[in-house]
């Protein structure tokens, strides 16, 4: 079973989807491979620093989605980018805070 398999309880294994966007200004598809790439990194790589490196990368990209001048709250488009980002965003951040909170526990208190 590969990494977008994911079988559901006594049942057989399915594709795991995004959210189908079609981004009125096309945005969306390529930042959306970005993502895609760096979440990958983030999960594959054991070093600290390639994950926040990749993780801040991430969030930098999520937040060209989420701060999109052409958002509208009633195109369903809009509203899945949206939300798929902000769910994204935040996992971004608890990477970064599981990093910072080990770095703490190491006594490396600074930046």
């Amino acid at each position: 079973m590969n990494a977008f398999m994911r079988k559901p309880p006594g049942g057989t294994p399915r594709q795991r989807t995004a959210p189908t966007v079609r981004c009125q200004i096309s945005i969306f598809g390529e930042v959306e491979k970005e993502i895609l790439q760096l979440t990958h990194l983030i999960n594959a790589t054991k070093d600290a620093v390639e994950k926040e490196r990749y993780a801040k990368l991430m969030l930098r990209e999520l937040g060209v989605l989420l701060s999109c001048h052409a958002y509208n709250e009633k195109d369903e488009n809009c509203v899945n980018c949206r939300s798929a980002s902000s769910i994204r965003k935040k996992a971004g951040e608890v990477v970064l805070k599981g990093i910072q909170l080990a770095r703490f526990h190491r006594g490396e208190h600074g930046e």
